[in-house]
């Protein structure tokens, strides 16, 4: 059988792209409030409770948060004519690249000047492409792309690994930094489940990738920071709906 071959532009190399992402378990390629303003003036007595209590319509806006929220509010605002206090707000998670390059590097016997791109950071993707063909609770994601989008998902996922490995080169931005498993160019929902397993095959792929060419595995106290940074990357993710279900899952077709 003989596999398309696409060009990653990103590294210089030709990878077994079609062949890769549509590899089954086997080997073988899958198929394809509005409120009424005319009310009265109301009294003072009214008047001092509306501002006290933010009044009705600010309590109607507030029956629709969550309570969460509403604590978050409360504890912003000042209470009984107090002082305005200073209110510690938390960022939520918060992205830091992990710093591996020059350990990557030493592990590919590669120069500080070498091409990373088309060393590690592609054996890394081309091990998690194959991870994905072949894990049938995800796999339809890889099935549902064109040649050309995979091509495309493949050069993502290099430079991508660049990035999130903390390689100098590729920093920028690491606010716009995302969850670049399901960067795939085409927009759809993912569940928290599929994020999850996502985030494992890659996993697997980096000390995959890792053992077949320096022969050990990357330490643990090192992947514990991977999968920490790969979980703070999915909840960043926006749009992601909390579920336990696989949205492309193909294992009932096997």
């Amino acid at each position: 059988m003989r596999s398309s071959l696409v060009s990653v532009k990103s590294c210089g190399r030709r990878l077994i792209c079609c062949g890769v992402l549509l590899l089954s378990a086997s080997g073988c390629p899958l198929e394809d409030t509005v409120q009424d303003s005319t009310s009265s003036t109301p009294d003072t007595d009214d008047e001092q409770g509306r501002s006290q209590d933010g009044g009705p319509q600010d309590g109607a806006a507030m029956d629709g948060l969550d309570a969460d929220v509403i604590v978050e509010l409360d504890a912003g605002t000042p209470q009984d004519g107090g002082n305005d206090a200073e209110v510690e707000i938390d960022p939520g998670p918060t992205f830091v690249p992990l710093m591996m390059c020059a350990d990557l590097d030493a592990r590919w016997g590669l120069a500080a000047d070498g091409d990373r791109a088309a060393t590690w950071a592609n054996d890394i993707s081309f091990a998690y492409a194959i991870a994905l063909g072949e894990e049938c609770r995800i796999s339809a994601m890889a099935i549902s792309l064109s040649e050309e989008e995979q091509a495309g998902y493949l050069n993502t996922l290099v430079a991508w690994t660049l990035q999130l490995f903390g390689c100098p080169s590729t920093m920028g931005d690491l606010a716009a930094m995302t969850y670049g498993l399901t960067e795939t160019g085409i927009a759809s929902v993912f569940t928290t489940a599929d994020l999850e397993l996502l985030s494992t095959l890659y996993v697997g792929a980096v000390e995959q990738a890792i053992v077949d060419v320096a022969g050990e595995p990357l330490p643990e106290d090192k992947l514990s920071l991977l999968r920490a940074q790969l979980v703070t990357l999915a909840e960043l993710k926006p749009g992601v709906v909390k579920s336990d279900v696989y949205t492309r899952d193909t294992c009932s077709q096997n």
